[in-house]
């Protein structure tokens, strides 16, 4: 349930770490990777529920689950802080107002 914008890896994963969960997330213009671990992951991961766009690449070293969308968030103004979200986002439930960039 956040808003990742903007960083080399919107999300972060370490090498070996297990039971990670991304759900319900707007992941969008990672320079690098939307979400990304640094190597094989030791155990489950469940990234579902959320929508990627603009990042160079969506994921490495995890997958995405099949509830993935893809719609650009129409954000009112990312650059000035301001993750007011579009429809195309509200419509599918990722209706979240405000995120961290």
């Amino acid at each position: 349930n956040c808003t990742a914008y903007g960083c080399a890896d919107n999300v972060s994963i370490g090498s070996g770490r297990c039971g990670i969960t991304v759900r319900n997330c707007l992941i969008d213009s990672a320079t690098d990777d939307g979400i990304g671990a640094g190597g094989a992951i030791a155990g489950p991961a469940d990234i579902d529920y959320n929508n990627f766009n603009g990042n160079s690449t969506d994921v490495e070293n995890v997958s995405k689950g099949a509830n993935t969308t893809s719609d650009d968030p129409g954000f009112t103004d990312a650059a000035g802080g301001n993750f007011t979200t579009g429809a195309a986002v509200q419509d599918n439930g990722l209706g979240i107002i405000y995120g961290v960039s």
